[in-house]
């Protein structure tokens, strides 16, 4: 496996992982439209920012693509100081638990270290247990927790 820094020509690559992100999100009370929209509108957004620093790799096994993370310059609420943030991870169907989202993480940390950022923060989906025990094992804790209630008319 080669972890490698995204082209244009991995866009479609990154946009059809869209619904499996959109799944393990497992926000129910919004309708399937709306997190199709806000989860391209995320993507479109994350990888088009071109204003701060920032890096998209894809990890690919002979010229297949099989996941990728993308990681950005922002300032940190409570310190204001610069970090690394992971906007984006994902890994196919068929790549997951073979170490594919283990190496982008190790590859989206030593570019967080080589810009000496003091901090590599993520934000996931509290409803996503694979994910959040995916970032513990990798030394993340809990730093806010944002919450919401549906309301009902």
């Amino acid at each position: 496996m080669i972890i490698r820094e995204a082209t244009t020509s991995d866009r479609n690559f990154i946009f059809n992982l869209s619904p499996d992100l959109i799944e393990a999100a497992q926000l129910f009370w919004h309708s399937d439209e709306v997190m199709d929209r806000f989860q391209k509108r995320y993507i479109e957004e994350s990888i088009d920012n071109q204003d701060d620093p920032h890096v998209l790799y894809i990890a690919e096994e002979d010229q297949t693509p099989l996941g990728f993370i993308h990681v950005i310059e922002i300032t940190e609420e409570i310190s204001q100081k610069k970090c690394a943030n992971v906007t984006l991870l994902a890994v196919t169907k068929e790549a997951r638990g073979k170490g594919v989202g283990h190496a982008l993480m190790v590859k989206a940390e030593m570019w967080a270290k080589e810009k000496r950022y003091p901090i590599l923060q993520l934000e996931v989906f509290y409803n996503n247990d694979n994910a959040r025990n995916f970032y513990e094992s990798h030394g993340f804790m809990n730093d806010t927790i944002v919450m919401a209630k549906p309301l009902k008319d």
